[in-house]
């Protein structure tokens, strides 16, 4: 009987950390698709301006991109 509970036990947290995994992948897609998205608007935005080159470098920091969302 007690063998049978630790294998239950064992299923239980393996189903949990799966949940766990899918969720923490959905979100972490997410937020890359997003980075890309913001990415490519700058470049975009950029584009007409003639310090495109300067800006296009510092685009693809996750710093600038932060900063950028929050002015």
């Amino acid at each position: 009987m007690e063998n049978n509970q630790s294998i239950y036990s064992a299923m239980c947290i393996y189903d949990h950390l799966t949940v766990v995994m899918k969720r923490y992948n959905f979100h972490l897609n997410n937020m890359n698709y997003g980075k890309e998205h913001i990415t490519q608007l700058l470049q975009n935005k950029n584009q007409s301006t003639s310090t495109f080159n300067l800006n296009n470098q510092n685009i693809c920091s996750t710093k600038y991109i932060i900063n950028k969302l929050f002015e």
